[in-house]
């Protein structure tokens, strides 16, 4: 719930039930904020100040503020900086046990090369929000990686602050989950039309078929075949858009056995029948629909040449 928000703070992602908020600015004029949310706030480019606790922030080209909890805070920013601002929700950090309003950051500034190389999860989370703003319609595929990655990035900064508390607090390294989220994805990803061996994805990861379970269910919020599912789903919308092809047709194309699963998959995520679906316009709020066109260029743009600088320095 938040207390007090700007009313011009849009998240950019919503058609997503992404676990956090993203909100785009060319300028910012924010007095006396406070919400029960953290708050990232990132300059990609121009000159920024964030006044809290009495004191003044200056943020400039790629640098970064993390406002705490219930702090009250104002934000002004230059004529044509580009700025975005994450929140995170909590309902998902406390769903998984991540209480963050019982930590505090320091107030300071940060480089975006200075957290993209200590949280490898923050440049891939850029890519896949790159890839969702680029893509004219909405994809599931890419909400379940990015929520994979985002669930990595937030352990990482709560693992940091109980290790500033308390000293004997021990790291995880997540470049092995990285690494394993991107195995378990492109396996359902490029094998989707066939019968998926969730034994087989195990072997592979040498892991248990258990604990393979509870690694998707924890990384991205779904079981395997809940994932499977809706990779399947996506295909077929696609294909139920961009063809003439029989429902049918479609159904067993991606991996449906019978068009009733393909219909029960449709119906549970916008309740619509296939033909239904193909029959009118499916009026999905997209991240086209939400920002202006020429605005959505420039972040684009600025994300892009971000993510290239930062892997000729990393």
């Amino acid at each position: 719930m938040v207390i007090k928000m700007n009313n011009d703070y849009i998240d950019v992602f919503k058609a997503y039930k992404l676990p956090f908020e993203t909100a785009f600015f060319m300028d910012i004029d924010q007095h006396d904020e406070i919400h029960d949310e953290i708050e990232l706030v990132w300059v990609i480019k121009g000159s920024v100040k964030v006044y809290t606790n009495n004191q003044e922030y200056h943020l400039t080209n790629q640098t970064l503020f993390m406002v705490n909890v219930n702090e009250l805070h104002s934000i002004v920013s230059d004529a044509k900086s580009v700025i975005i601002i994450y929140r995170f929700k909590n309902e998902y950090l406390y769903e998984n046990n991540l209480f963050f309003n019982k930590m505090r950051f320091k107030s300071r500034v940060y480089t975006f090369k200075e957290l993209a190389y200590k949280y490898k999860e923050v440049p891939l989370l850029i890519s896949q929000l790159i890839r969702i703003l680029i893509s004219p319609d909405y994809n599931e595929i890419l909400k379940y990686k990015v929520i994979g990655l985002y669930h990595m990035f937030v352990y990482e900064l709560y693992t940091m602050l109980l290790k500033e508390k308390y000293l004997d607090v021990k790291s995880k390294n997540y470049d092995k989950y990285i690494e394993r989220l991107n195995i378990t994805l492109e396996y359902i990803n490029t094998n989707y039309n066939h019968k998926i061996s969730q034994e087989t994805l195990a072997t592979t990861l040498k892991l248990s078929k258990y604990r393979l379970s509870h690694f998707i269910k924890d990384y991205i919020g779904i079981s395997f075949q809940d994932y499977v599912t809706s990779v399947r789903l996506d295909k077929a919308m696609e294909l139920l858009r961009t063809t003439i092809l029989d429902v049918s047709t479609i159904a067993k194309s991606v991996g449906f056995s019978d068009v009733k699963y393909l219909n029960k998959a449709l119906k549970d995520r916008i309740n619509m029948t296939s033909l239904k679906y193909r029959k009118y316009v499916l009026s999905l709020s997209t991240v086209n629909s939400i920002m202006n066109k020429t605005d959505l260029e420039l972040f684009k743009n600025e994300l892009s040449t971000c993510l290239n600088i930062l892997s000729k320095t990393l």
